[in-house]
């Protein structure tokens, strides 16, 4: 089974946006706007859990897309438009309907350690 190279590009981008919020660059830069130089170990740690837990996220996404659910990602190759059967889809109701369940779960699971972090 091929991987579909457009599942591999996203998968790719979405990665380094997870990865840029614990990004030494991005660090100092946003303790320095911030008036908290001197504690870019802080924002650090703080950060960590989260950008694990996104990559994560998208990890177990691009698995579920990649093995589970291929045909909702159309391929590069894919025909013309005007040259697809009635009725076939490039996959775009898939790809609406898990972004909104994503979107609920991540948003659920930030409240959930918001509401950790407030109690301690």
């Amino acid at each position: 089974m091929d991987i579909n190279p457009v599942l591999t590009v996203a998968t790719n981008a979405t990665g380094v946006v997870a990865g840029k919020m614990i990004s030494p660059q991005s660090i100092v830069v946003g303790t320095s706007a911030t008036g908290l130089t001197g504690r870019e170990g802080d924002l650090f740690r703080f950060a960590l859990p989260y950008s694990i837990l996104i990559t994560m996220f998208i990890g177990v996404i691009a698995l579920i897309q990649a093995y589970l659910l291929p045909q909702i990602i159309p391929f590069a190759s894919a025909p013309a438009a005007d040259s697809l059967q009635t009725g076939q889809s490039g996959g775009g109701v898939y790809i609406l309907i898990l972004t909104v369940l994503d979107l609920l779960a991540l948003g659920a699971a930030t409240r959930r350690v918001d509401d950790n972090a407030e109690k301690e």
